[in-house]
This record gives structure tokens, C-alpha cells and sequence, in this order.
């Protein structure tokens, strides 16, 4: 988990506070925890252009325009360009 994070599934965040004597000073579950939230798999997104096999001119290589389709079931979010 220290670089995957979490594997698909439903989650509660909980915390609690405890004093220096170890007893705990915050109210017990639910009044620590978050509401119930999803972490999804998702597939990763696929190169549309260039396509895959295809030869590329290296005198362009600083122009060649990269594609991909978004993955399945992903936030569409404004358009980005990277350049």
C-alpha cells in the first residue's frame, strides 16, 4: 500500500484522538469517521496517435502530436495540452 495506494473497494476514514495518558478524548465510530467512499479500478488510458507500429520522422519529432482515449469510466476534466 505504501506506493500502490488502496485497492478497489469501499473505505471509511476514521480517526481518533488520544491524550499523553492514552485514553481516547474524541467520540467513538461513526462520529470520527468519514461518510463511505469508492476507490475504482481503472484501465489505463490507450495511444490512439501515433499509432502503434507506424514510423515517425525524427526531423519531426518535436512536432508529433500525441493521443489517447481517456480510460473507462474516468473524470472528464477540461482538455490538457501538453507540449
Amino acid at each position: 500500500m505504501n506506493q500502490n495506494g488502496l485497492p478497489p473497494g469501499n473505505y471509511r476514514l476514521c480517526v481518533r484522538v488520544v491524550n499523553s495518558d492514552g485514553t481516547f478524548i474524541s467520540a467513538d465510530d461513526p462520529g470520527g469517521c468519514s461518510n463511505t467512499f469508492s476507490i475504482l479500478e481503472a484501465e489505463p488510458p490507450y495511444l490512439i496517435n501515433p499509432s502503434c507500429g507506424s514510423n515517425i520522422n525524427t526531423a519531426l519529432a518535436n512536432g508529433i502530436a500525441f493521443s489517447w482515449a481517456p480510460s473507462a469510466g474516468a473524470l472528464r476534466l477540461p482538455l490538457i495540452h501538453y507540449v
